[in-house]
């Protein structure tokens, strides 16, 4: 003897088992998300400071310019051989932007 349960059991379980899906891919992505927020935490500190050390090598390189405007011919010298090598050692060229994922 056969039991006839139509299209009940079928769709109780493909939804069932859809729910189940929603949920495990819901339970992940919220792991994902903790771990994404402990990783920019953690880059919060050496971010600031490597902005801390453009500042200061910034203020460095608008003193050795100033020296090297004021007629300073041994930093000229110096200045004129960074260039040569391709080292812009000054205060007005601007920082690499941060990369676009960055700014999210």
């Amino acid at each position: 003897m056969t039991r006839r349960h139509g299209l009940f059991v079928p769709t109780a379980l493909l939804l069932a088992a859809v729910l189940a899906w929603f949920i495990a891919q819901a339970w992940h992505l919220r792991d994902v998300r903790q771990d994404l927020r402990a990783r920019l935490a953690a880059q919060a500190a050496p971010l600031q400071r490597a902005e801390q050390s453009r500042r200061t090598i910034d203020a460095f390189a608008s003193q050795v310019q100033a020296l090297a405007d004021g007629g300073s011919v041994p930093v000229q010298m110096v200045l004129g051989e960074f260039r040569r090598r391709g080292i812009p050692l000054d205060a007005m060229t601007p920082a690499l932007p941060p990369p676009a994922s960055a700014s999210r």
